[in-house]
């Protein structure tokens, strides 16, 4: 019998019924699915007898002010005295056109994945993902690995607490909604989790997340534990141009020349060693219509990863690049005119703002259309990204701030980093995960790795924030927009902080047509690796 099979046991068999009956309650971002997914799962947990006798200890808690409608769901399992750990994961999941006639299986594990080893046979384009959908040890689907695996994990380790009568401590399972897009779920948590520690007498020893983890090798990267989460920022640079006539080229200016340029300088930059590259995130003209006019601005933003580097550090590095661009966008213009032969009114310079100055400027030639562009964005239900954007062009008008010019700010969502710092409290957490994740290597005969960062951005920045106060209020000042509406759970308290770290499972291609899960480690191993973590940490 081969180590996989000895791990299919009738725990694995468990796992994986739960996850295929949570994959199968479809939660796409935005859709109704993922408003409905806590009620469903509620359900599913009623049948347990211990919360169908305790169905109290099932909470819906729903995200202030959100316009969709969506809740967290609470389920808490309790043993002796007051110490608790909360397993955490996200419900919601990117969309399935990717499938093409395969959607309509997406969200069937069983169905889909040989529908996937036929088409891939026919194709002979994908090798490795033939090898591991035939192996049998990978299963296929939306939401499969990204991240229902892990929370089935999870819901396998609640299931298993409860069967211990002598269970010491008590599990918190938390999962919530819009991980993918803004994380306003674990934001909202993190408001609401020091109200139900209080009514139901808890103190909370630390959190598990159960977040997925891709590897494409052998395993050896996927059987990670991360014991911080990488930062985010959303830097912007709108870049203004002179609109002219598109016959009349050179009597205007091209934004698009800056910004092709910006794009060059900024996409894939090199930040910090073993931090992933800026990466294009947005680039586009901002109206709304056509007409034969050259665009008068171009918005561009980044995906900024950091663990060191703060708000402010990131967008001035982001405003060099796009002082750098006009520069050069500028001296484009001019050789290119040269060579058609024709006249062109070649600025002399091109200016670079943060929005804050914008702001000020806009304010000092006319505060209350400021004030009526700034609140216009933050009313328009627009991308927030794309918000920012035509709300710095429009702060850009009231101005008078003429191109070749770039606006450069951030747009929400803001995300801390992650990181256990020096208390006791923050020292016993690690020192209990580091020796669980060696007791489980050597008993598994596999390694299980402490790593220091999930490279990801995750919900985990929201329990345990390891920047400043004054880094995040730097950020909120060069953006034109609110937090996400409701998503720091207005009424409540101040935020929860918990020392945390990342196990889960882990496969490939997250978000892609072939996404899968490798089921043995899942399914077979996971759950118990996240009931022993918890239980160390309720000693």
């Amino acid at each position: 019998m081969s180590a996989n099979e000895m791990r299919r046991g009738p725990s694995f068999e468990r796992a994986r019924e739960l996850c295929l009956r949570i994959v199968a309650m479809p939660s796409v971002d935005g859709s109704e699915g993922e408003r409905s997914f806590p009620e469903s799962l509620r359900e599913l947990l009623l049948e347990w007898p211990y919360f169908r006798e305790r169905p109290d200890q099932l909470r819906l808690e729903p995200l202030p002010g959100d316009a969709a409608g969506r809740s967290c769901l609470v389920a808490l399992a309790r043993g002796s005295g007051d110490r608790a750990v909360v397993l955490s994961g996200h419900y919601d999941v990117v969309e399935i056109s990717a499938y093409g006639p395969l959607a309509g299986s997406a969200f069937d594990p069983e169905a889909l994945t040989p529908l996937l080893v036929e088409e891939l046979r026919a194709a002979k384009t994908d090798e490795l993902a033939l090898s591991d959908l035939e192996s049998g040890d990978f299963l296929a689907g939306r939401g499969v690995l990204d991240m229902k695996s892990g929370l089935a994990a999870g819901l396998a380790a609640l299931e298993d607490f409860i069967a211990d009568e002598g269970r010491v401590g008590n599990l918190v399972f938390l999962t919530e909604p819009d991980e993918e897009v803004y994380s306003a779920g674990m934001r909202a948590a993190a408001r609401f989790l020091p109200r139900l520690f209080a009514e139901w007498g808890l103190r909370p020893a630390g959190a598990l997340n159960l977040d997925s983890h891709g590897d494409t090798g052998d395993g050896a990267e996927g059987r990670s534990v991360f014991m911080g989460s990488v930062g985010k920022v959303l830097p912007f640079a709108l870049f203004l141009g002179r609109l002219t006539h598109a016959s009349e080229a050179f009597e205007g200016f091209p934004a698009t020349l800056a910004a092709a340029r910006f794009a060059l300088l900024a996409e894939c930059a090199a930040t910090e060693a073993g931090v992933p590259p800026l990466a294009m995130l947005y680039y586009r003209d901002l109206r709304k219509g056509y007409d034969v006019s050259t665009p008068a601005s171009i918005l561009c933003a980044l995906n900024a990863l950091s663990t060191s580097r703060g708000s402010r550090e990131t967008l001035d590095s982001v405003a060099r690049f796009a002082d750098e661009a006009l520069r050069e966008g500028i001296a484009d213009f001019a050789r290119k005119a040269a060579e058609a032969g024709l006249p062109a009114a070649v600025p002399q310079a091109g200016r670079v703002l943060l929005f804050d100055e914008l702001l000020s400027l806009a304010r000092a030639a006319g505060a209350e259309a400021a004030d009526r562009a700034v609140d216009a964005a933050r009313a328009s239900g627009e991308d927030p990204a794309v918000a920012c954007g035509e709300a710095a062009a429009a702060l850009a008008a009231i101005a008078g701030v003429e191109g070749p010019a770039a606006v450069v700010g951030i747009a929400p969502p803001f995300y801390p980093v992650a990181e256990l710092d020096g208390s006791p409290e923050h020292a016993l957490f690690a020192e209990r995960i580091s020796e669980t994740a060696a007791l489980v290597a050597r008993r598994l005969g596999q390694s299980l790795t402490l790593r220091p960062f999930f490279m990801g951005i995750s919900d985990m920045s929201f329990l345990n924030p390891a920047c400043g106060a004054a880094d995040e209020a730097y950020a909120a000042s060069q953006s034109p927009l609110a937090p996400v509406p409701g998503a720091d759970g207005e009424g409540e308290g101040q935020a929860l902080r918990l020392p945390i770290a990342n196990v889960g499972p882990w496969g490939r291609d997250a978000h892609k047509r072939l996404e899968r899960v490798y089921a043995p480690y899942a399914f077979g191993e996971l759950p118990g690796i996240i009931s022993e973590f918890a239980r160390a940490l309720l000693r």
